[in-house]
């Protein structure tokens, strides 16, 4: 599967942004990005409904809204990926809204253990098994915000365009979010689950 590098030079985004405009005037050309993107959006759905086959349809859908919402784009000097993610997140949510069932949450062991020391927590199984108990208390966007910093690893300037907020106001939500999810690991006994 591939990987998408969210570090990316600007002329790399001015470039890629032609390609966008490109698409724009005749939709045969959007082909460079989809194929791109596919398994970019496909994984980060896929993490969240925890199905192939739901997250192929569910990513098909959003390349298809995508399509037909392209000359809507606007480029702030992001990647195309950022307005993408955007899409994405929507469609995820749109769909556990419709069908109400729950969300899965994809951790691996290394992004617990990035998200642990972030935390200044120590890194036990205990220490594991609380923030696990501990996510099942968040809201839906709680998680996703955790999941985009740091399981996808996106720069709060994505995290902040997906999200319609300001960069500042990302790191801010954050920061108060690790804080409520060090709290929650916190407590003996756990409330039932949020989503």
């Amino acid at each position: 599967m591939a990987k998408l590098n969210h570090i990316r030079t600007q002329a790399e985004i001015e470039n890629e942004n032609r390609l966008v405009e490109a698409a724009k005037k005749n939709p045969r050309r959007f082909a460079p990005l989809y194929e791109r993107y596919f398994e970019v959006m496909f994984l980060f759905v896929v993490k969240r409904v925890g199905e192939e086959e739901l997250a192929r349809d569910l990513t098909q859908q959003l390349f298809i809204k995508a399509m037909e919402n392209l000359k809507k784009y606007q480029f702030r000097g992001l990647p195309f990926s950022a307005w993408l993610y955007q899409i994405a997140k929507n469609e995820v949510a749109q769909f556990f809204r419709k069908n109400k069932q729950q969300r899965v949450v994809s951790m691996e062991t290394h992004q617990i253990s990035d998200l642990m020391e972030e935390m200044d927590e120590k890194n036990s199984d205990e220490g594991v098994r609380r923030m696990v108990d501990a996510f099942q208390l968040l809201s839906f966007e709680e998680v996703e915000l955790i999941e985009m910093k740091y399981f996808e690893k996106l720069p709060y300037k994505e995290i902040a365009v997906i999200y319609g907020i300001s960069v500042n106001n990302a790191k801010v939500k954050m920061h108060r979010l690790l804080q409520k999810l060090k709290k929650l690991m916190l407590k003996d006994g756990f409330p039932e689950k949020k989503y």
